[in-house]
């Protein structure tokens, strides 16, 4: 018999243990499904969002521009590995790697492209990949609870928006019904937990408040202006983020450097201001950990698998 085995019965039948084994295990089993749960863990105040509809995704274009498989050619950069798109239908595409799949998936290649300098060939080929994506998938039929996870389902709002704000092109009907259902999902599915909140609701945040710039939601900017103080102010600790991590430290800058570049298109003053009162202490600790005369920077705590620390070095200090 297993040692593993063996050793379990002595401990919870000869020792008598049993009861603190299920009890061990029965609050292991609540914690889990009040995780999976986050509707039971919105704050009082914020559980109204979970019953009022924001989003009006009624629109009057009824044009929709329908695309089928077909060539595109466009060649991206995922959390490890480079892949070429060859066809649209490619964006169904398994990795050995879920972090690739969820690159794919939140769109976060896009910010890799030098969009400035695609041709108009190119910049359509994108298009497509996109409105073929928002075509075929679709949370209520979709199999892939990773596709539609909160803090996925933010990064492709963002990432998307972003796409249509730099090529300054109008968002097509597949792809803006998407864009309004997604947001109305993850309002319903913030990312608040039971032992509190972690910079996934940072970014659920900040998805939400770029979608309400973008299509000029004054309610949701109201709303999640107040929030984002909030729980921004609550996750710093002197500047520093309670990630704990100098990566992650780097990443929640760049996530205000963003929204402040999306804020110089769409204005948002009350938006602005908040950004203004952090950024400058939260890029100071971030570059720290970064020795610029050699060009090191020095990894503590977790590793995110989002963006590597030379792209968002990259971007925070160009500016």
């Amino acid at each position: 018999m297993d040692k593993e085995i063996l050793c379990f019965l002595k401990y919870n039948l000869i020792q008598g243990n049993i009861f603190n084994t299920l009890k061990f295990y029965s609050i292991k089993f609540i914690k889990k499904i009040r995780k999976i749960s986050r509707i039971k863990n919105y704050p009082s105040r914020y559980k109204y969002l979970l019953k009022e509809d924001l989003i009006n995704i009624k629109d009057n274009n009824k044009v929709t521009q329908i695309i089928h498989d077909s060539f595109v050619n466009v060649d991206i950069k995922l959390a490890s590995r480079a892949f070429n798109i060859k066809t649209v239908s490619d964006i169904h595409k398994k990795f050995n790697d879920p972090e690739d799949f969820e690159s794919l998936h939140r769109f976060m290649w896009l910010r890799t492209l030098d969009i400035d300098k695609l041709n108009i060939n190119k910049i359509n080929q994108i298009e497509k990949i996109i409105i073929y994506w928002c075509q075929v998938n679709n949370q209520l039929k979709s199999n892939s609870l990773l596709i539609w996870h909160p803090y996925t389902i933010s990064e492709r709002i963002i990432n998307i928006l972003y796409y249509y704000s730099k090529i300054k092109k109008n968002i097509p009907l597949t792809v803006r019904n998407n864009i309004h259902a997604s947001t109305n999902l993850l309002i319903k599915n913030l990312e608040f937990y039971e032992i509190g909140y972690g910079n996934h609701l940072i970014n659920n945040i900040r998805s939400i408040l770029t979608y309400s710039l973008y299509f000029d939601n004054k309610q949701l900017q109201d709303i999640f202006t107040t929030m984002f103080e909030e729980y921004l102010d609550n996750f710093l600790v002197d500047g520093f983020s309670k990630d704990y991590s100098s990566h992650y430290q780097l990443l929640l800058c760049y996530w205000l450097f963003d929204l402040k570049q999306f804020l110089k298109i769409y204005k948002n003053n009350s938006i602005l201001e908040i950004i203004d009162n952090y950024y400058d202490l939260i890029k100071s600790r971030a570059l720290f950990f970064y020795n610029k005369k050699n060009n090191y920077f020095t990894f503590f705590g977790d590793i995110s698998p989002d963006y590597s620390a030379k792209f968002l070095l990259e971007n925070i200090t160009s500016q």
